[in-house]
């Protein structure tokens, strides 16, 4: 079982630096726990409404490899809650999100293409998807709208398809 326990004060202390860097609203609550069987330097968590019932108000727990974290130089540790930090969101309802990372690569390639062209790369493509979504969305709004229009159209036709029986019709033999 994972064994959480504080931070250093020195740690607390420089993620508050950072903390107070960002643009997240003051409302937004912060843990900041240690975990030295983390595998990862750090992992950020949303908590759920009766977590945060129970946390006291607590909106988003950050923890940290602390053992790893002590062996870093200082420009790295402020690095470490930058990045972690640069995912937590708050939009324009106030809801508090954790945007996944939007850059991954190999070290290869980016030692062998160097830092702005591989960036350079990597937006190109997520633009290019983000395009193909808007545009894949605007074309659904627009086939909707269109077979509305149609149904409207239809429903517009005036028909008059009254049923008859067969008594109705009378022949020159019947009279």
């Amino acid at each position: 079982m994972a064994e959480f326990r504080e931070v250093a004060d020195e740690t607390k202390d420089l993620f508050h630096e950072v903390l107070d860097g960002t643009g997240i609203p003051q409302w937004v609550e912060f843990a900041l726990l240690a975990n030295d069987d983390l595998k990862e330097i750090y992992q950020v968590r949303k908590l759920g409404d009766l977590f945060e019932f129970l946390a006291d108000g607590t909106n988003v727990a950050v923890v940290i490899n602390e053992e790893i974290f002590d062996q870093l130089t200082p420009e790295l540790k402020n690095l470490v809650f930058v990045e972690a930090l640069g995912g937590v969101v708050v939009d324009d309802n106030d809801r508090i999100k954790i945007e996944p990372y939007d850059f991954t690569t190999y070290t290869g390639f980016l030692a062998k293409y160097g830092n702005e062209q591989v960036i350079t790369f990597k937006e190109s493509i997520k633009s290019l998807f983000d395009a193909k979504i808007q545009k894949e969305a605007e074309e659904k709004v627009a086939k909707k709208a269109k077979r509305k229009k149609k149904a409207t159209i239809a429903d517009g036709l005036e028909t008059d398809l009254t049923l008859t029986s067969p008594d109705d019709y009378s022949t020159e033999e019947d009279e």
